[in-house]
């Protein structure tokens, strides 16, 4: 799981099952760095070896672990670190804010 909760950088992709599959990165600026130079380290882009699906509930879902099947299914492979790399190369980088309990007034 990622490190910290709160504010989030996710890279998302909706596959071609509906579901969105999703990194956290460490920030939008790590990934640019990244995108300019691809021999950057991918611990220093990510936050987390782990690849999530919202199972079709859009960006913003709750995450869990994709599965073994799914990635198999949707990237052609298992290895996170492979599909982390497609990831970083066509996702879409989404800022995300985990939801706060409701204020009492």
């Amino acid at each position: 799981m990622p490190s910290y909760k709160g504010n989030q950088t996710r890279i998302c992709h909706q596959g071609a099952d509906g579901n969105m599959y999703v990194a956290i990165l460490r920030g939008p600026e790590e990934l640019e760095q990244w995108k300019e130079d691809s021999s950057k380290p991918l611990v220093d882009v990510v936050d987390s070896f782990q690849v999530f699906t919202t199972h079709r509930q859009g960006s913003t879902g709750r995450l869990s672990t994709a599965s073994k099947v799914e990635l198999e299914n949707e990237f052609g492979t298992c290895n996170e670190d492979s599909i982390i790399r497609q990831l970083l190369s066509v996702g879409k980088v989404t800022p995300h804010q985990e939801h706060m309990p409701n204020k009492e007034f």
